[in-house]
């Protein structure tokens, strides 16, 4: 089920700065590695469900005219505290992106907390499309 822009717009703005203004923004989901989900689904359908259920976070990515956000959020509409992370655009670590038939994907190289995620083309309206605006943006 998609999720709609003005959601993520909702909960990406009350993590804004005063004055900040919004560029691009994406709904991703980072899973467990696919051996580990396949491993689950040798042992029957439940377990392999539970590994994806229990291990899939839901991310919203965002760029503004500052910073880049990854704000870790549950059930698409709750966003959780703790997973807050940002970084100021001048100190980005390099980040890359691929967009291809059914997902985008973006990488952010950090050494010390490295992410990665996928972004559903029916994630969002123009979901695979931000995640490329954004690593291109962030590649200037």
């Amino acid at each position: 089920m998609p999720v709609s822009d003005q959601l993520v717009r909702e909960n990406i703005q009350a993590h804004l700065q005063g004055g900040e203004q919004l560029r691009h923004f994406a709904y991703g989901v980072k899973q467990p590695p696919i051996w580990l989900i396949a491993l689950g689904f040798l042992f029957g359908i439940i377990p392999g469900v539970i590994i994806v259920a229990t291990g899939t976070k839901e991310f919203y990515v965002a760029l503004t005219d500052r910073r880049l956000l990854l704000l870790r959020v549950k059930n698409m509409k709750r966003i959780l505290p703790e997973g807050h992370r940002e970084y100021a655009l001048g100190s980005v670590p390099p980040v890359r992106s691929k967009a291809g038939g059914l997902f985008g994907h973006l990488w952010i190289d950090d050494p010390l907390q490295p992410f990665a995620a996928k972004f559903h083309r029916m994630g969002m309206k123009d979901n695979r499309e931000q995640v490329v605006a954004i690593a291109q943006a962030l590649a200037r």
